[in-house]
Formats: C-alpha cells, structure tokens, sequence
C-alpha cells in the first residue's frame, strides 16, 4: 500500500538525521561513529527507504569510547531508554527514530569481527551524511550482514530483505574480497551458511559468486552444517542454547557446544538428532 511505503520512506529519512544528531553530538568529544544495518544500507547503498523498512539508527561506537558516547549524547538531549553492556537504546531529542548505540557489531565469542577491526578497515567521510562518520568496508559489511541474519536464526520472513540488502552493497566488492573478510574474521564458514540458506531454491546470478567464494573447506563445511543442524533439531523450545550455537559458528567452533546441546535437550527426538551430528563430528 502507498501509506506503508510513505511510512517506510519517512523512516528511513528519520533514522538519517538520527545518525546525523548523534554523530554532531560525539564530534565535541572526540567520538567516531559507524553507521549499521539499514540507516547504511539506506544513506550509502541506495536501498530505496520505502522498500526497506527501518526499526531504528543502528550506530557502532569506536573502541575503548563507549562510555563516553553515551554520556555525551545524554549531555545532548538524547534520553536513554534501554541499557545493556553491548548496546544502549536511545531516544533522539528531536522526535526522529530511535538511535542504537552499540559496542559490538557481533555477540561476543561470534568471529573475531571487533569494533577496533572494523574501524582500522573502514573510511571516514561527510559526504553522505554531511558530518564525519566511518563507513564499513563493503566487504565486511557482507559479512556483517549474514552473520547477523545467522545470528537471528535465519527467519524465512526476513530472507527477500536480507537478500536485496546483501545485493545493494555486492556491486561495491567483490567476492574475494568477502571471502577474505570473512577468514581475517574467522566468520567465513557463518558467513557461507547463512548466504546457502538465503540462496535455497533462488536465482541470484549477482550472489552466487559470493557463495562459490566464501565456501570453506570440507571439514569447516561440516562443521557449519553441523551447527545448522543441530539448531534446527532444538527449535523454538530452546531459543537461548539455539543462540549459543549460532553465536560459536565461526571458524573457531568447538565441539564442546555439542555437550552443551546434548545436556539440554528435553525430547528424545532432539536427543537422537544431536547425538548423530555429534558422532558423524567426530568420526
């Protein structure tokens, strides 16, 4: 309907001047911010905003500057609404979107995609959104973003946006230039998970490159499968443990979650299936 894309439109616009009041308010102290997820997509990638809806301003804080960021932006006008250790939600003092101010990109222990990593790999610019903030390396935001559709548990809803997502920013690298994000990382084999599943039964010519690049070695491909596996056999009953096992899917996976899947699952059903998985693991 018209409306849901005026609305969808006029977020998209609101979560720009979000990141823009933000980034104005940390320039004082010294703080540099890197816009995420769809305020990016939408500033940077040209993702039309009435296509792609907008919950929030997602931000990444540099490192060792958090603390300092969100009481700057208390001291601003912003008003703090939610508080957890990796990300305070704010509400803007102008009325816009929300701002997400977060400390990590990835839960802890996912990769090694760290918020000093990304900011020694990404670029500052005010070209975009007329004040300096740092920009992602295209490649890692490719990363980024199948990591955190991964990290979700890969919602079937969400597939047709992850996808025009990851193809509005795929005509600004390449896939060996993924490919390597994703290993420096150690995020390659989530990586390659989460685009097989985005790909099932789908005609993406502009994609598939990123997928035949990103694939891992057969052990590591096992092992990613694995994961995937298991977290299908738990399902919905055990959101935080299926969780658990997506946040450890990269390539420093260890079989040791596979004991934590096996003492915690309630049906023999799921028992039986993790246990299979768990011996065809270790030979």
């Amino acid at each position: 309907m018209l409306s849901d894309a005026v609305n969808a439109w006029s977020r998209g616009e609101l979560a720009k001047h979000t990141v823009i009041t933000a980034a104005r308010a940390l320039q004082p102290y010294g703080v540099k911010l890197m816009p995420l997820k769809g305020v990016e997509l939408i500033a940077r990638y040209g993702r039309d905003p009435a296509e792609r809806w907008v919950a929030d301003a997602d931000v990444l804080i540099e490192p060792r500057k958090f603390g300092i960021a969100c009481s700057a932006l208390t001291r601003s006008g912003f008003r703090e609404t939610m508080n957890g250790w990796s990300a305070v939600a704010f509400a803007c003092p102008s009325g816009a979107i929300d701002l997400d101010v977060h400390r990590t990109a990835l839960p802890m222990f996912m990769g090694k995609m760290s918020a000093r990593w990304l900011f020694s790999r990404g670029h500052t610019s005010s070209n975009i959104f007329g004040v300096p903030v740092v920009h992602m390396h295209p490649a890692d935001a490719i990363v980024h973003l199948l990591c955190t559709h991964l990290k979700d548990r890969l919602p079937r809803a969400r597939v047709d946006t992850v996808a025009a997502d990851l193809r509005s920013v795929a005509r600004h690298t390449t896939p060996a230039d993924v490919a390597l994000a994703g290993s420096s990382a150690e995020l390659r084999s989530a990586a390659w998970v989460a685009l097989t599943d985005l790909l099932c039964g789908r005609d993406e010519y502009l994609l598939q490159p990123f997928l035949d690049e990103l694939r891992p070695s057969i052990v590591a491909r096992q092992r990613a499968l694995a994961i995937r596996r298991v977290v299908g056999s738990l399902g919905a009953a055990h959101p935080h443990l299926s969780h658990a096992i997506v946040r450890n899917a990269g390539d420093s996976w260890s079989r040791g979650i596979l004991s934590s899947a096996l003492s915690l699952a309630r049906t023999e059903g799921a028992l039986r299936r993790i246990r299979k998985v768990a011996r065809e693991m270790t030979g």
